[in-house]
């Protein structure tokens, strides 16, 4: 990923991502990246595309928001 990625190119890079995993798999956004390149993002980008994500996943028909877990971070699932 280039070092001054956008949040909406984030969230495109994530939503291309979650579309390649298999159904009923659970997961965050955070998780459909390798911890290395998650903390190479800037803190604000990774902010700013939680709820940009949120937004498309709940207009696709692909993926379901289940709600927060205890972290307060927004979890979905593959459909």
């Amino acid at each position: 990923m280039k070092d001054n990625i956008s949040a909406q190119e984030l969230v495109e890079i994530a939503l291309g991502k979650a579309d390649a995993l298999a159904p009923g798999v659970t997961f965050k956004l955070q998780n459909l990246f390798t911890a290395d390149q998650w903390e190479a993002l800037p803190k604000g980008v990774r902010i700013a595309a939680g709820p940009l994500f949120k937004e498309r996943a709940y207009l696709s028909e692909t993926i379901d928001g289940l709600g927060r877990d205890s972290t307060n971070h927004q979890r979905y699932r593959k459909l």
